[in-house]
């Protein structure tokens, strides 16, 4: 497997963001185009991009990821109000109003996280209780909502950002 060049910037402190995801994309063999970005209370930290036909300036779909919310509505928007049975995806998943119960998936995450998968592999939170934000998208779609760089990338970031650390993101 070939070292896949990653470009983009990373705030210091967040150079094991950058190493994980060079590692993501070179397990896939920079056949697919990742970005990954993340800010922590405002500021940017993470900005990166790699694989074919990704540049500075590339669009990507977010394939249904988070939606903004106002700072007013968090507490309702992220309190869990429906439990059971996803019939599109075909788990069990915890519903805030209209966005996924992120702490449940990272359970590092507070437990007022909130966001959205989206079914190509992309993936976008909040997390109020520690001030990050993510998104990350890919060009080449996972199939069954299935893209687990997603809990590495994030486990990174959160790492980066409050020092805590992640006992295992995989």
């Amino acid at each position: 497997m070939n070292a896949i060049e990653v470009h983009g910037t990373v705030a210091t402190g967040y150079e094991e963001v950058r190493a994980e995801f060079a590692a993501v994309v070179t397990e896939e063999d920079g056949e697919s185009g990742a970005q990954p970005a993340a800010f922590v209370r405002g500021r940017k930290v993470v900005d990166l991009r790699a694989g074919r036909e990704v540049s500075g300036t590339s669009l990507t779909g977010l394939h249904s990821t988070t939606k903004g919310a106002a700072r007013a509505t968090i507490a309702t928007v992220s309190a869990i109000h429906s439990s059971g049975p996803d019939l599109v995806r075909g788990d069990r998943a915890p519903y805030t109003l209209g966005f996924e119960a992120k702490s449940l998936l990272y359970p590092f995450l507070g437990a007022h996280a909130f966001g959205h998968t989206g079914s190509a592999g992309s993936d976008g939170f909040a997390d109020p209780h520690s001030g990050l934000a993510y998104g990350y998208t890919r060009r080449r779609a996972a199939f069954a909502f299935n893209a687990p760089e997603n809990a590495r990338l994030a486990a990174a970031i959160y790492h980066a950002a409050t020092g805590t650390p992640i006992a295992s993101a995989a």
